[in-house]
């Protein structure tokens, strides 16, 4: 019985063995194939890069285009105002945000300055190279580093061009300024009312009072 049993184990041993020998004497060739096999299957498997799509492309050139054309618009008025200045025959002098300008009726030292949450009352006008009277007038705040604030009990409060929250530092009680301001400092590129596009302008400042 034991004999059999170790025949039966002799004899598939020997069915195995040709099986085993292919393998062995393949070997190489069956590691290439699965070697290839598997990245077939990863490359099949893995997604394609997103593309930018060319909407995006086109959004993005358009921001471009927009962005040099204000450069350029920007340039054009800083050239503007200089070639007025220099036509001039006051001294003015160019503050770090793009507009020149000269202060007269200087005030001494102990005069009141224009600093935080301090109550305003100035008188201003806006013109134009040419001459032309664009506003005329007299309003009242309380000046602030982020914005100027209105007196809640004014029934009428005026707006005041950005260029006034440069302008007021530099002024104290009873000075006047002469500015000219390009039009990114005042009307901005679309203008106002009656005002055209890209305007730039001259303004005078009277500080009456500071509290």
């Amino acid at each position: 019985m034991i004999n059999i049993i170790k025949q039966q184990r002799n004899t598939r041993a020997v069915a195995v063995s040709p099986v085993a020998e292919y393998i062995k004497s393949h070997f190489a060739v069956i590691a290439i194939f699965a070697l290839i096999a598997i990245s077939a299957v990863f490359l099949s498997c893995s997604k394609p890069s997103p593309q930018t799509p060319a909407n995006k492309v086109q959004k993005d050139d358009s921001s471009v285009a927009l962005a040099l054309m204000n450069m350029k618009q920007v340039e054009k008025a800083n050239f503007q105002c200089a070639e007025y200045v220099n036509q001039d025959s006051n001294t003015y002098q160019l503050s770090p945000t793009g507009f020149w300008y000269f202060i007269t009726n200087k005030a001494d030292n102990q005069a009141e300055e224009i600093t935080e949450d301090k109550r305003v009352e100035i008188f201003y006008t806006v013109g134009l190279f040419d001459g032309t009277l664009i506003e005329d007038t007299q309003t009242e705040f309380i000046y602030s580093a982020n914005g100027v604030k209105h007196n809640s009990t004014n029934e009428e409060q005026h707006i005041l061009l950005p260029c006034f929250q440069f302008m007021l530092p530099l002024l104290k009680q009873g000075e006047e300024m002469t500015a000219v301001v390009p039009y990114y400092l005042a009307y901005g590129k679309d203008g106002q009312g009656k005002v055209e596009p890209l305007t730039n302008c001259i303004i005078k400042v009277y500080v009456k009072n500071i509290q």
